[in-house]
């Protein structure tokens, strides 16, 4: 009995400390909860970090910003979808490695390893989260008028219209 108490507490410990340990929302940030926020901004930093080629990182060029306006135009399955896609990210090292722990809690080198192995994992669903990812993250840092201008080219936000 005493067995079942302890693994109890363990699990509610190990629980607790897998969700419930993420920072609040970011001012203006209204759809997306403190963890999803912090997904996607720490994948917007791996993907886009400060000092590249382009000057604005992800965090700089507002992802988590424009992933939070563009949710609430989204139908709620795919809100729920894009849900089950940052907590897959989330959760992936755990499974998939390089450590075992959150990957917001990975460093930066981390979690560009992480992105990069799931991008040329030889299992499909891996990879296609990857690519889910990776299309919302570019839709969000393309769409900053800084980054662009630095890329000289100007958005085409009705390319069929005559």
């Amino acid at each position: 009995m005493v067995w079942l108490f302890v693994g109890i507490v363990v699990l509610v410990a190990l629980l607790l400390r897998l969700f419930l340990t993420y920072p609040s929302r970011p001012a203006g940030v209204r759809h997306l909860t403190g963890r999803e926020a912090a997904i996607v901004a720490a994948a917007a930093e791996a993907m886009f970090p400060r000092g590249g080629t382009i000057a604005e990182s992800g965090i700089d060029a507002g992802v988590v910003q424009y992933l939070d306006a563009q949710f609430s135009l989204v139908s709620l399955k795919n809100r729920r979808l894009m849900r089950l896609l940052f907590l897959f990210i989330e959760l992936s090292p755990l499974i998939f490695g390089p450590r075992r722990v959150r990957f917001t809690r990975l460093c930066a080198a981390d979690q560009t390893s992480v992105l990069r192995r799931a991008g040329n994992s030889r299992l499909y669903f891996y990879r296609l989260t990857f690519l889910s990812l990776r299309t919302l993250l570019c839709l969000g840092y393309l769409a900053n008028s800084s980054v662009s201008a630095q890329l000289a080219s100007s958005p085409n936000m009705r390319p069929y219209a005559t």
